[in-house]
């Protein structure tokens, strides 16, 4: 199988740029209900970096490359043809739902919460849970997807739980018994994932957060 034909890496750095330029206006820039011109410009430039992604079912992985070059697993997903949550959904919907893992570069932790409280009062009490799980996605810069249309959806889900163990993303709490060996269809997927994140292209991409600064600076 092709790797240009199955795979892709999405860079997502004019969404930083974009939390950057707003930063004074995150209360409006993170409605997410289609009621503020700047939310829903969020939104566009999600649009624009989910485009090239097929509609068809798969695994992405949500990362970083750290300052010496090497890649981080932050988070392992699937998506299914099940209604609309296909890949391109997926990642579209991820990107501007759980947007608050982008705006942690330009906001701390007490004042995301705080906006998201105020400018969602009625929804926060529910979703107080799923806004903590996007902040375990903070400083992801890109996202490898990989493309399964031949793959029958009932394999997904162990595909997943196998790179779950073997790639230990920091974001997935959710964990399973794995199998005693890999399947080969895992170690295909596996293998075009290390592909994606090694390319030179792709590896000439990466560009820092003051994120990962405050980060390496707490590691000492």
């Amino acid at each position: 199988m092709s790797v240009q034909m199955l795979s892709g890496l999405l860079i997502l750095n004019e969404l930083y740029r974009f939390v950057r330029e707003h930063r004074t206006e995150a209360a409006r820039a993170m409605q997410i209900n289609g009621s503020s011109p700047l939310g829903d410009q969020y939104s566009e430039i999600c649009d624009k970096i989910v485009a090239t992604v097929p509609i068809t079912r798969g695994l992405y992985l949500w990362g970083f490359y750290n300052r010496n070059g090497f890649w981080t697993n932050i988070y392992i997903g699937k998506a299914s043809l099940k209604k609309t949550a296909s890949l391109r959904n997926r990642l579209r919907k991820e990107l501007t739902s759980e947007r608050a893992c982008i705006w942690r570069e330009v906001l701390s932790t007490e004042e995301l919460e705080k906006t998201c409280e105020e400018i969602h009062p009625k929804m926060w009490p529910k979703y107080t849970h799923h806004w903590h799980r996007a902040f375990e996605k903070r400083g992801t810069t890109h996202i490898a997807w990989i493309a399964l249309p031949e793959t029958n959806e009932a394999k997904i889900e162990p595909i997943e739980n196998d790179l779950i163990e073997a790639m230990n993303p920091t974001g997935n709490r959710k964990r399973t018994q794995p199998p005693e060996h890999f399947r080969d269809d895992t170690k295909l997927v596996f293998g075009l994932f290390r592909e994606v994140i090694n390319a030179k292209a792709h590896r000439a991409t990466r560009f820092p957060l003051e994120f990962h600064r405050r980060f390496w600076k707490q590691l000492g």
